[in-house]
């Protein structure tokens, strides 16, 4: 990397069911756990709680939520201000364990086949892991699922040369990490995955997340339990918070 930190940045859509207080315990979590990195961006919507960021506007057309995200990536891309090099967040991406942005690792979870044959995926994400299979698999590519709830490191020179390779207009897009990653050719590391998909209680949740470096939620998971245990883990306003 051109320098010994990484800006990030977030994506954002539109309608948070939760006031977007996933963003703010997912902003607390990194400033906790998370080391050499410089500026926040957040490109889209922008809660008004937020401070010390840099918010770049960006407007959901694309009916596609994989490209909508992809697009957005390929605006942070085109900011001069960005790093070569930067963090990639999702709003509900939530950090337990210290690590530094420079040396985060790929992160895959098997091959996209097996996790597509799963019966309990749904509809809309099974078609889009197999868009993703198919074109890697003509193009000679590997077929890693790298769409893991972690963070990723995007280079904003390359992303833009793998985005043109792929015809994102197509109904249900494809997986976004797994594009980019097996388009470059990377192994990565395996890691399990860990999404909450409904409600638990407290204990079930501390359970489920405990030896996990990263969490993340879905929003059929969201409800006391879950937020006494953000709380919990992340009880200090970041200074993204007014």
């Amino acid at each position: 990397m051109e320098n010994n930190w990484v800006d990030v940045v977030y994506v954002l859509g539109k309608g948070s069911p939760w006031d977007n207080n996933e963003l703010r315990y997912s902003l607390r979590s990194l400033e906790k756990h998370v080391s050499e990195y410089r500026n926040i961006y957040i490109i889209g919507e922008c809660p008004s709680f937020l401070q010390n960021i840099i918010h770049i506007p960006y407007d959901d057309e694309h009916p596609e939520k994989d490209t909508r995200i992809a697009l957005k990536i390929l605006d942070a891309c085109h900011q001069k201000d960005i790093s070569e090099q930067f963090l990639f967040m999702n709003d509900d991406h939530f950090i337990t364990k210290s690590f530094n942005a420079i040396q985060l690792p790929f992160f895959h979870k098997g091959i996209i086949a097996t996790e597509m044959n799963l019966p309990e995926l749904n509809y809309n994400y099974k078609q889009t892991l197999l868009n993703t299979n198919s074109a890697l698999i003509e193009r000679g590519y590997p077929a890693y699922n790298f769409d893991t709830h972690t963070p990723i490191i995007y280079n904003k020179k390359i992303f833009p040369i793998i985005f043109n390779l792929y015809n994102w207009n197509l109904k249900y897009s494809y997986a976004v990490k797994s594009i980019y990653c097996n388009t470059l050719g990377l192994f990565g590391k395996y890691m399990d995955d860990c999404k909450i998909l409904k409600r638990h209680d407290y204990s079930t949740l501390e359970s489920l997340t405990s030896d996990k470096q990263f969490f993340s939620i879905s929003d059929s998971a969201i409800g006391d339990s879950l937020e006494k245990l953000l709380n919990t883990l992340f009880p200090n306003k970041s200074k993204y918070e007014k």
